[in-house]
């Protein structure tokens, strides 16, 4: 209809919940109506950040037109992708001279208001970059057909790659994002990058026809260094992207490429790396792309992906540790330490393992307690059990997050943090919980939730 809230591509966060009130709907129900407008595909919402709109959308569509008009449009590709914001206002705001299909199968218009907007959602979704919110990066604009005038010697540079199953190009886009933020990048193009940091100069390459490949080369002082930065961008993305099966890869000096993981077993298994007749000694290649602690931090996290228990992951840590340690006469004992994530090397050094979300015991309780809560309010308060089922599906996602940096940028504190508010102060819901299971303990209850918070809120950034 073209009546009411229909006639609107979006609407405030606020005006949404205001609708809700005059149309009756019970206080504290307006975020499960919204959780199921998304999960239809009937509106869009993205918590903004500091300083951004907070709208609702109710017409998707309209912001899939505006991003693709932008991504897509000659002009991107003109400027090799870097460009004014100005050049996004004629794009986008000026229709006429909008050439784009998109423009033409919906006569959608944009104000400048709406145009930041979308520009805040691409930088979210890691589309494009600004360093001054005028001059714009869009990885998809990048011109072809440069080549580089790295040596790509693997005598003389330090190289790493990691290969794919399948590689999207989006995990390409939003690699270069984070580069530039990093503000590392020196030259760029389609495929390719140049990156320098202080003494340390870099090549990156994209490779997708035949080797669905990303490859890194590093020369110059401070190459670890810069390598270690590059794969930990890399590496948070993969997470992303969690059902694309990655394989890091070390490169020998004559050219072979040896699995990482692969390598670093074999250390701490004393063994050698044959690999076409030929004989590899594992440490020398592992000590030539990261340090000592950064090894048993990369292990350790793979480590914990695998069923293996508590002590049999101490168990390898200590042989790699011990295999690599520059000092074989002064002994090493590892220690995982489960309070605060870390693995101990006494007396040597405590590694910390990338501040890794590992939420305290108390969260199984917490778990176990709302699971047969949702299971008795779904007989009498539907809206009640959608929110602890919200709660729980949030703390398993916390679960399956490997750092709290991910979780922040993903919102699972933030959800959190508003779910167990919501639990703490939501008199109906504990009023109802007192019904069904008797007397019920809420403040333990809110006592887990407030260890939860406190163990994430303390790791640092």
């Amino acid at each position: 209809t073209e009546s009411g809230l229909a006639r609107h591509n979006y609407i405030s966060k606020e005006t949404f919940d205001l609708v809700c009130k005059q149309a009756g709907v019970a206080e504290n129900t307006n975020e499960t109506i919204l959780k199921i407008m998304l999960r239809l595909g009937v509106a869009f919402y993205f918590k903004p950040k500091e300083n951004r709109t907070n709208w609702l959308i109710l017409n998707p569509e309209w912001v899939t037109v505006g991003i693709y008009s932008l991504i897509l449009d000659k002009k991107v590709q003109e400027l090799n992708g870097r460009l004014l914001k100005s050049d996004l206002q004629n794009i986008l705001i000026q229709q006429a001279e909008n050439q784009t299909f998109f423009s033409q199968k919906k006569n959608y218009r944009f104000e400048p208001d709406e145009l930041d907007y979308i520009l805040g959602l691409m930088q979210d979704y890691e589309l494009c970059y600004t360093p001054d919110e005028i001059e714009y990066f869009l990885p998809m604009g990048f011109k072809q057909n440069y080549t580089s005038d790295f040596i790509k010697n693997p005598s003389e540079v330090t190289a790493f790659f990691f290969e794919y199953d399948t590689l999207p190009t989006a995990i390409w886009y939003k690699f270069l994002v984070r580069l530039f933020k990093r503000k590392i990048v020196s030259r760029y193009w389609d495929y390719g990058i140049e990156v320098k940091s202080q003494n340390a100069t870099g090549l990156v390459e994209f490779l997708t026809i035949n080797q669905k490949k990303i490859k890194i080369w590093i020369a110059g002082e401070g190459s670890i260094e810069l390598l270690t930065l590059l794969r930990y961008e890399l590496d948070f993305i993969n997470e992303e992207f969690s059902n694309i099966t990655v394989t890091p890869k070390v490169y020998t000096e004559d050219g072979r490429e040896i699995a990482y993981f692969e390598a670093i077993m074999a250390i701490g298994q004393k063994q050698t790396i044959i690999a076409d007749y030929y004989t590899y000694l594992p440490k020398e290649l592992i000590k030539k792309v990261e340090p000592f602690e950064k090894t048993l931090q990369n292990l350790y996290r793979d480590l914990l992906k695998t069923k293996l228990n508590k002590s049999e992951i101490e168990k390898i840590l200590q042989n790699v540790a011990t295999e690599l340690s520059e000092n074989p006469n002064r002994p090493i004992i590892v220690n995982i330490n489960q309070v605060n994530p870390s693995i101990t090397v006494s007396p040597i050094i405590t590694v910390n393992t990338e501040t890794r979300l590992e939420l305290p015991a108390s969260s199984n309780a917490l778990e176990g307690k709302l699971n047969f809560l949702r299971e008795e309010l779904d007989k009498k308060q539907a809206d009640e059990a959608l929110k602890i089922a919200e709660l729980l599906d949030v703390l398993a996602k916390l679960r399956e997050t490997p750092t709290k940096e991910e979780a922040v940028k993903k919102g699972l504190l933030e959800r959190f943090k508003r779910l167990g508010e919501w639990l703490k102060t939501g008199n109906d819901v504990a009023k109802t919980g007192e019904e069904i299971l008797g007397k019920v303990d809420w403040s333990q209850v809110h006592q887990w939730i407030e260890q939860v918070q406190q163990t994430i809120q303390t790791l640092p950034q």
